[in-house]
């Protein structure tokens, strides 16, 4: 299991990463068709604006957990940062599918979520 120990959310982001990106690889160009789609498209805006605040919702729930054990500090801002970090996740996405290299996405992602740690942590 991943994160269960704050010395190894390190490497254990980069695991997530890769095994998440694995998962949804496939759906990603339709993801971003559809985003598209929803600036012309009321009905699918709202969905997928319901869709993003349970994703948003998922993620500060598993930050508040981290917060309760410890492993970040209590005076973080939970919501923001799940923001950010599924803001970073599709911002990498695009970047994949612009073409850029793969191992670039994951380092920056792993650097990012080090970086993070060790200001909230």
């Amino acid at each position: 299991k991943l994160f269960k120990r704050k010395e190894d959310f390190g490497s254990d982001a980069e695991k997530f990463y890769i095994n998440f990106r694995r998962n949804s690889r496939k759906g990603d160009r339709v993801f971003m068709e559809t985003v598209a789609e929803s600036s012309r498209n009321p009905r699918l805006c709202r969905a997928l604006f319901e869709h993003r605040i349970k994703i948003f919702q998922l993620v500060s729930k598993y930050l508040s957990q981290q917060v309760e054990k410890g492993y970040l500090r209590s005076n973080i801002e939970v919501d923001a940062i799940s923001a950010g970090l599924v803001a970073l996740y599709d911002g990498l996405t695009i970047n994949m599918l612009l073409g850029i290299n793969e191992s670039d996405n994951r380092r920056i992602w792993t650097e990012t979520i080090r970086a993070l740690c060790a200001g909230i942590g």
